[in-house]
């Protein structure tokens, strides 16, 4: 009804803020630093709540293959970019939009093979550790202490 449009709209203008601050700020605007931060981390938190409110359904956009994608790798972007993006800027490679571009691959690149070997250790690790009843069926003796 009239709540869920109304909250709809609100979740719209929370996402053009965000945009508005993701094209306008920077770190070395004093409003970034005497209240920008608080605000834009209030408006992320209104977009997280109602993203995930199962009553507006907007949660469900964000399954699609794409974004569930990067929301697998997030971790390890948000790991990379900065480095990335610190070389470039300090190599002087920047300036045009296909450093941008160069940029983003990079750390798209970077954070996928992270995933992976990180994934890939993880099985390591979980086959290293068998399960009690595996090593006792391969012969393993528990050792005691003391």
């Amino acid at each position: 009804g009239k709540r869920k449009g109304a909250l709809c709209l609100v979740f719209c203008l929370l996402c053009l803020a965000a945009l508005w601050g993701f094209l306008n700020l920077d770190g070395q605007s004093e409003f970034t630093y005497r209240g920008g931060m608080l605000m834009f981390s209030l408006i992320f938190t209104g977009i997280v709540a109602l993203a995930a409110d199962a009553e507006l359904g907007i949660g469900k956009y964000l399954d699609i293959l794409p974004l569930a994608w990067i929301g697998k790798r997030s971790y390890e972007c948000y790991l990379w970019h900065y480095p990335i993006f610190y070389l470039f800027d300090r190599m002087g490679w920047n300036g045009s939009m296909i450093f941008v571009i160069i940029k983003l691959v990079m750390t798209l690149l970077v954070s996928c093979w992270m995933h992976g070997w990180m994934s890939r250790s993880g099985q390591m690790r979980r086959m290293f550790w068998m399960s009690r009843t595996r090593r006792e069926a391969v012969g393993l003796k528990e050792r005691k202490v003391g």
